[in-house]
């Protein structure tokens, strides 16, 4: 609760993703509290449909400090950089859209048709 409060009051969080470029719980939970997800670019989160300067910003460690500032002295962008991660999250990664996919997933294994699945754009594909 304390670390969806903390969300809450960011307007933008920095963060990483694991060293086997595995999704963590938290890429999901800070835009979804309306927060800016501030991160290293990688396959994985632009795989699960996370766009750069859209509904994220991808930086190096190295550049936290300037794109801070630059978010600071663009409100407007920043504001709608917030709004779209959120409606994004929202539409794409909820425990509801979730469940829908596993179902998919059981469905196709049911009959023998599961091959595995990739992401593509925020949408799970099935092979």
């Amino acid at each position: 609760m304390a670390f969806s409060n903390s969300l809450k009051e960011s307007k933008f969080c920095f963060t990483c993703i694991s060293k086997l470029e595995f999704p963590l719980k938290k890429i999901f939970e800070i835009p979804s509290q309306g927060s800016i997800l501030i991160m290293p670019e990688n396959k994985t989160v632009k795989n699960l449909g996370f766009k750069n300067m859209k509904n994220c910003i991808f930086t190096k460690p190295e550049n936290i400090l300037d794109v801070n500032d630059w978010l600071k002295n663009n409100m407007d962008k920043a504001s709608q950089i917030a709004e779209e991660g959120r409606n994004f999250i929202l539409k794409n990664h909820t425990l509801e859209q979730r469940s829908l996919d596993i179902l998919k997933f059981l469905k196709k294994i049911l009959v023998n048709k599961y091959k595995g699945a990739d992401w593509r754009n925020g949408k799970i594909i099935f092979r």
